[in-house]
């Protein structure tokens, strides 16, 4: 059995993510329909294979620019719902600060209990 640290909370958060192809950077979106501090599932027509490197992009209303992250796919689902395990790695400059907030508050008004521990690579995925 799975074993986390922070249980996965519900959401239909719009999702960005790229791909390196060939020397070229192949963007696709999807929904994330969970996540916690480490990772998250994202639904999408396009998958591509495990242990894949991608940089997700998450738009929040009050960032300016999106939160960046680079991750990694774990695994994936082909039947429905169709997605990716996806492992979140690292943030570009402070923005797992973001990222986390928007986490916590979406937790809080969930009634989910926030046991952030702050450190994303001691997290269970």
């Amino acid at each position: 059995m799975e074993r986390r640290y922070n249980p996965r909370v519900p959401t239909d958060k719009m999702i960005h993510f790229s791909v390196l192809s060939e020397n070229q950077i192949e963007e696709y979106s999807g929904i994330a329909k969970n996540c916690n501090y480490g990772g998250l599932f994202l639904e999408s027509e396009k998958i591509v294979p495990q242990n894949t490197e991608i940089i997700v992009e998450f738009e929040f209303k009050k960032e300016p620019r999106p939160v960046k992250a680079k991750a990694s796919v774990r695994w994936i689902r082909e039947e429905e719902p169709v997605g990716m395990g996806i492992q979140l790695l690292e943030f570009e400059k402070d923005e797992q600060r973001n990222f986390s907030l928007w986490l916590s508050d979406l937790c809080r008004c969930l009634g989910y209990k926030d046991n952030q521990d702050g450190d994303i690579d001691e997290l269970i995925f």
